[in-house]
């Protein structure tokens, strides 16, 4: 947000009834702290929901977005991309809000996109991650119950086996 000069930077995460700010630079202190907002004040549950970029230079004048409330908010400009999974699901937005109008750069909205892949091979690999950790406790658990499950009826011929190799008769 600093290096390109804009004022606000969002990780905008998308359900059916919010907008989640998994990661956020510039929102005011009253935005920040709830890290979320209804779907009415969302510009980005339209990338969400078309999986396309969308780029307005001034919210107040575009057919779709001149009644959002968060206008009101100070969201004038906008510049979102969607964040996809390589299985396709969109998840919300990485985007970039000014609280003036202002035209996007096709340089601006580069390092817009590629910001936007970063974040999500960040995404992709903490789920990795999290799947493999999870995979890894599974593989754990079965060890820890096969080894319990092969002990149990060993123990009583071990015994036998252990009585008779002391029995000199």
């Amino acid at each position: 947000a600093g290096v390109l000069g804009w004022p606000i930077s969002l990780v905008s995460l998308v359900d059916a009834r919010r907008q989640f700010f998994k990661s956020s630079v510039g929102l005011p202190e009253s935005l920040a702290a709830g890290r979320q907002t209804p779907l009415t004040h969302s510009f980005c549950k339209h990338v969400a929901l078309s999986g396309e970029p969308l780029i307005v230079d001034d919210a107040r004048s575009h057919p779709v977005l001149k009644d959002n409330p968060a206008i009101s908010l100070g969201v004038i400009a906008y510049a979102g991309f969607p964040l996809t999974t390589q299985d396709g699901l969109v998840l919300g937005s990485f985007c970039a809000i000014d609280t003036v109008a202002r035209e996007w750069s096709p340089e601006q909205l580069d390092i817009l996109r590629d910001l936007t892949a970063s974040a999500m091979t960040e995404i992709e690999l903490r789920r990795s991650n999290h799947e493999l950790r999870r995979a890894n406790q599974a593989k754990d658990r079965f060890i820890a119950m096969l080894s319990h499950d092969l002990r149990t009826p060993l123990s009583p011929a071990l015994l036998t086996a252990a009585e008779l190799s002391q029995d000199p008769t």
